[in-house]
């Protein structure tokens, strides 16, 4: 099966890549056999190396880890460019594959999409191979709007057009550029529809279904500041899926010890793989390594120490070096548990909050949270977020959406070495440029 797969996603690769001269100017070769069954779309639904990847600049950006000189020195230029938020991250080689990826995902959903309406199988089975590609459609606009447009709240009244909104495959026609309401107004469309059309669960959690589709558009509203909606979804995804992990009961004895497609895994995602995702030099932000309790298991699962006291972190929800991207109960519970609190349920906040924690810590130890106003809830909510999502691909998310919060953004810096970067997301609408190439191809 995977060598089929393998095969039909090789041949949309080369419809991808038959030019070399840019992703969105590239061309098919018409001599090439093309897939066209439900059989073949399903293959190329199922290509998880394409489909399920994340860029592994949502992480870079973020100040989940800390880098001393062999770490920087390690680094390509446009991650360096990223780690240290300069704004430009395209590669001199080409358009940087951060970019390139996604649009191949887009356009793998726009062509199982396109074959899909003409097919002659069963609604059920339509519907479904239509619902995993207006998903993962969604998947890819997000991302693209999380690394190059300003954070929604501050941009959302503005009509700079930013980000081309392909609704097509062909490579030849004439593409809008979208302004941030109208790509996130077009993602939240397609996860609504998505919803409508997915079953409720999928025979593999690599594989988009109905409540993966809740838990990503819970994302996305919470990318937006929606958070009424997000509760909404959270809630709904919660409903089909609620199953967590007793940490009490995992084996410590192995390097990446969180087992690999475990139940709390919603819908399964990697980061883009780099050697330094995996390079010891890639060390554990100290501070929030410093503040789990000696009775909380995720501090003996999620890392291992340098003989000099360092931390690199271990706990990958993919059970290997690979940094997990996708969505899991854990995060819904976070998600839920914030929103609670600021619609001003403190009670039922912390009910989410504590029902997650108390399977992280060893058993009869954990004292259940408390708070007596929503500023304290939040801040400890918050705070949780951040122990049990660390090195997943939400922080960059949240450091954009609390950017908007006096109380709650954070100014960020790095100093290492004669590098040096600092931020201020409530000060600047920040956000990494369209690689020169595509906005040369797209007239901007």
């Amino acid at each position: 099966m995977r060598t089929y797969i393998l095969q039909v996603t090789l041949l949309v690769t080369m419809l991808l890549l038959n030019s070399c001269d840019g992703f969105l100017d590239e061309k098919p070769s018409k001599s090439l056999v093309v897939p066209t069954t439900p059989e073949d779309m399903q293959a190329l639904l199922d290509a998880d190396g394409l489909m399920n990847t994340d860029a592994f600049t949502l992480f870079l950006q973020s100040d989940d880890f800390e880098l001393e000189e062999p770490g920087v020195a390690q680094l390509d230029d446009w991650q360096r460019n990223a780690v240290f938020w300069k704004g430009e991250i395209d590669s001199p080689e080409g358009v940087t594959a951060e970019y390139l990826n996604i649009y191949q995902k887009i356009f793998v959903s726009h062509y199982v999409m396109e074959q899909v309406a003409d097919f002659n199988d069963t609604q059920s089975q339509k519907n479904d191979l239509m619902g995993q590609a207006l998903f993962y459609r969604a998947y890819g606009y997000f991302t693209l709007a999380q690394l190059f447009m300003p954070d929604y709240r501050i941009a959302k009244d503005s009509e700079e057009e930013i980000i081309p909104l392909r609704s097509k495959s062909q490579l030849d026609v004439e593409v809008p550029l979208a302004t941030v309401s109208e790509l996130y107004e077009a993602i939240v469309a397609d996860l609504d529809q998505a919803i409508s059309l997915l079953p409720e669960t999928a025979k593999y959690v690599t594989r988009p279904s109905r409540v993966a589709a809740y838990a990503l558009l819970s994302r996305v509203n919470m990318a937006m500041g929606e958070y009424d909606k997000a509760l909404e979804n959270s809630i709904a995804a919660l409903a089909i899926n609620s199953e967590l992990m007793d940490y009490n009961g995992i084996d410590t004895v192995n390097t990446y010890p969180i087992p690999f497609l475990n139940e709390e895994i919603i819908f399964n995602g990697i980061q883009t793989s780099y050697s330094f995702s995996f390079s010891s030099n890639l060390l554990v932000n100290s501070e929030i390594y410093e503040s789990y309790d000696s009775m909380d298991l995720r501090k003996v699962l999620y890392f291992t120490v340098n003989r000099d006291g360092s931390p690199n972190f271990t706990g990958s929800y993919n059970g290997n070096f690979e940094l997990f991207s996708g969505i899991a109960v854990d995060e819904l519970m976070l998600t839920a548990a914030e929103c609670s609190v600021r619609a001003g349920d403190l009670q039922a906040g912390m009910d989410y909050l504590n029902k997650l924690l108390e399977t992280r810590w060893v058993a009869g130890y954990y004292v259940p949270y408390e708070a007596s106003t929503q500023q304290e809830a939040m801040e400890i909510i918050l705070m949780e977020r951040r122990k049990s999502l660390l090195f997943r691909s939400t922080r960059w998310m949240d450091l954009k959406r609390l950017s908007n919060e006096p109380s709650l953004h954070k100014t960020l810096k790095r100093e290492v070495g004669s590098f040096s970067g600092n931020l201020d997301l409530s000060l600047e609408p920040y956000a990494l440029k369209i690689p020169i190439r595509e906005q040369v191809l797209e007239g901007k």
